[in-house]
C-alpha cells in the first residue's frame, strides 16, 4: 500500500508546483492556499475508494481502524507535501 500513499502526495504536489510555475511565467497572481485545500479535499476520496475497492476484491482485510489509520497517514503525508512547497 505504500505505493498509492507516495502516489496520492507526490500527484497533489506535482499538480501544485505546476500551477504555481505556470502562475510564476504568466505573471498572475494563484490562490495557493485555495488549490491546495482543493488538491487535499480530493485525495481523501480518491483514497476511501481504494480502500473500498481492496474490501470489495477482498485482496484485504480492511478494518475500520486500519482504513481509519491509513486515512489519517495519507492526509499528514498530503499536507506535509502541499505545505513544504510554500
Amino acid at each position: 500500500m505504500s505505493p498509492v500513499v507516495t502516489a496520492l502526495s507526490g500527484a497533489a504536489g506535482s499538480i501544485s508546483v505546476s500551477r504555481i510555475s505556470t502562475a510564476l511565467h504568466s505573471g498572475r497572481k494563484e490562490p495557493y492556499l485555495v488549490v491546495a485545500a482543493t488538491l487535499f479535499a480530493l485525495a481523501c476520496p480518491v483514497l476511501g475508494l481504494f480502500l473500498l475497492f481492496l474490501w470489495v476484491t477482498g485482496q484485504a482485510e480492511v478494518t475500520g481502524l486500519f482504513a481509519g489509520g491509513f486515512m489519517v497517514v495519507v492526509a499528514l503525508q498530503v499536507r506535509a507535501a502541499l505545505g513544504s512547497l510554500y
